[in-house]
């Protein structure tokens, strides 16, 4: 599952006329957000189940729509929309928040190394020896937030 709050800075260009008025909408995106990853498996009779977090990191993408306003009356307009958002987010950090093998947990058994990771851009050097009391270092992944949708509404004018 994901969560992501955006902050979309928008222009809007109208056409301007009276009873029907089509418009397009462009901007940015920026967001701050996570991802949680739970993993259940069985392996011969034992049991996990895994919860990570992945936060940090700042996605920013673009938006973009184009619709039309068809005005009811002088307080409502009927609006229909075609929107698009395009817009990847790369954590740079990693935590393992719960792990229990057969219902017993097994987080205060494990290593900073195990529970925990950064995403980076680097190649790391495997030769050296890990430390156990830091995190853990992988290569930074992307994950799309990009959606394509329709939106129908009702708008009212102040």
């Amino acid at each position: 599952s994901a969560k992501m709050i955006q902050i979309k800075p928008t222009i809007i260009v109208r056409s301007g006329f009276n009873k029907v008025n089509p418009y397009a909408k462009v901007g940015m995106v920026i967001g701050s957000g996570k991802i949680t990853n739970t993993h259940n498996k069985k392996n011969g009779a034992d049991f996990y189940n895994d919860t990570t977090e992945f936060y940090g990191g700042m996605p920013i993408g673009f938006h973009a729509s184009i619709g039309t306003l068809y005005k009811l009356n002088e307080k409502l307009s009927l609006f229909g929309e075609l929107n698009l958002v395009n817009l990847e987010y790369a954590p740079k950090k990693g935590r393992l928040t719960e792990s229990f093998k057969n219902g017993v947990d097994q987080l205060p058994s494990m290593t900073v190394r195990q529970k925990e990771v950064e995403f980076v851009t680097t190649i790391i050097d495997t030769s050296e020896p890990s430390n156990p009391n830091e995190p853990g270092k992988i290569s930074k992944a992307a994950f799309t937030f990009s959606s394509f949708g329709l939106n129908v509404g009702l708008q009212y004018h102040f």
